[in-house]
């Protein structure tokens, strides 16, 4: 495994993909696609939420059914960002953009099954960073948190990491506000964290 880890590029993999007719995955449809709408939708209701960055944004499927002022869509697939521009050009509520510096300080960053996907250290860490860096209180996680010995991957584009304690160890001025186990835990490994700013408690 750790050889094609070592030459796989996730990067060139999601770009592929969705160039070649490829969607976002079974996560972003039906059943968990509405799972994760509904955690999400009450959250920003619950929470005030006017601005929403969504770090790996895919196909914009997901996209489609969040509900708040302003969403911004993220992702490094060009492929990717084309398609959900034609398909939100009406919809003033959400643009998407694949370039860093048109990115924003907001109220939420999202990251939704995307964390397992990043194979490579490196980009795992950046994506980290960036996602906290660029919320002034919430960040919502949707993803697996095993160890690869706990859990093996199932593809080369797939990598599991107990990354709540690397967020315990990276990111000291948030702390870890919610869990919110997964609806579907025979077809999803993947589950909610939500982390608070700290200097954001009192308002909760």
């Amino acid at each position: 495994m750790s050889k094609i880890a070592n030459k796989f590029n996730s990067f060139n993999y999601w770009e592929q993909r969705y160039s070649q007719g490829g969607n976002s995955g079974n996560g972003s449809y039906g059943k968990l696609a509405r799972f994760k709408t509904e955690v999400i939708n009450n959250f920003i209701k619950e929470y005030d939420i006017k601005s929403v960055l969504d770090f790996g944004c895919g196909d914009g499927h997901q996209a489609s059914f969040f509900n708040c002022q302003k969403y911004i869509g993220f992702d490094t697939s060009k492929t990717a960002i084309e398609l959900c521009k034609e398909k939100f050009k009406t919809d003033t509520t959400k643009i998407f953009t694949r370039h860093r510096k048109e990115l924003r300080p907001v109220d939420l960053t999202l990251s939704c099954e995307v964390l397992f996907h990043l194979v490579e250290s490196d980009i795992f860490l950046q994506y980290l960073y960036e996602l906290f860096a660029y919320s002034n209180k919430f960040v919502i996680i949707y993803s697996s948190n095993s160890n690869s010995e706990d859990m093996p991957p199932t593809s080369c584009h797939i990598k599991h990491r107990n990354f709540t304690s690397i967020v315990k160890k990276h990111f000291l001025n948030w702390e870890l506000f919610k869990r919110i186990p997964n609806a579907y835990p025979k077809e999803c490994f993947s589950d909610f964290f939500i982390y608070i700013k700290s200097n954001t408690v009192d308002i909760v």
